[in-house]
């Protein structure tokens, strides 16, 4: 691998390893190479260095992207354009995993054209409210309106028996804890490196 810092890379693995208690046996393991090779890679003296299957291997057991391990944060925001989110969004409304509701906002609206004649910017300024779809995770399920008796009872017991609660559950766990910690990131409160080492951790908790 080329174009970037391996001392980075070195680093961040050795974190990860740390923080999830693998040894370099466990991760020679992992990779399907000798310990020394991995002693050698995780060197920053030595010239040997790993692989890109080694790196994605690497990346696809912590569950982390290939960016991050090497410090790429920038590339990430890559895939936060229009088309992608929105692309994403469809996924999850097909798949009934989101609940659309309205939500008002006032907001300050600035428009602009142009004079014909001057070409001179005529701004306007208004207050609109502005009402947004906005979404969330349930994180319990309900008998569904349109279930038959037979179905609704079903259900019910399911409910009574098991709970109701949603993979999403935990979506929402994640979501409140995140939170938490981007606030204090903004706030400068916690270092990158803490800040990426613990949403790293909170994102490993979850099951794919």
């Amino acid at each position: 691998m080329s174009n970037f810092d391996s001392d980075i890379l070195i680093q961040n693995i050795r974190k990860l390893m740390e923080d999830n208690d693998i040894t370099q046996q466990q991760l020679a393991d992992i990779l399907g190479m000798s310990q020394s090779n991995v002693s050698k890679a995780l060197s920053e003296s030595d010239k040997k260095s790993f692989t890109l299957d080694q790196v994605v291997g690497i990346a696809k057991h912590f569950r982390v992207s290939i960016d991050m391990l090497v410090g790429n944060y920038r590339a990430q925001n890559r895939d936060i354009s229009p088309r992608a989110v929105s692309e994403y969004l469809v996924r999850l409304i097909e798949h009934d995993d989101i609940k659309i509701i309205k939500h008002p906002v006032e907001e300050d609206i600035y428009s602009v054209d142009y004079d014909s004649r001057s070409f001179e910017p005529n701004c306007t300024h208004e207050k609109k409210t502005v009402n947004y779809n906005a979404f969330y995770f349930p994180a319990y399920w309900n008998i569904p309106a349109e279930a038959t008796n037979e179905e609704a009872s079903e259900l019910y017991a399911e409910m009574t028996q098991c709970g109701n609660d949603t993979t999403h559950y935990q979506t929402n766990k994640f979501l409140h804890q995140f939170l938490q910690i981007y606030r204090l990131y903004k706030q400068k409160a916690l270092e990158e490196e803490t800040y990426r080492t613990v949403v790293s951790d909170l994102l490993g908790h979850l099951k794919d």
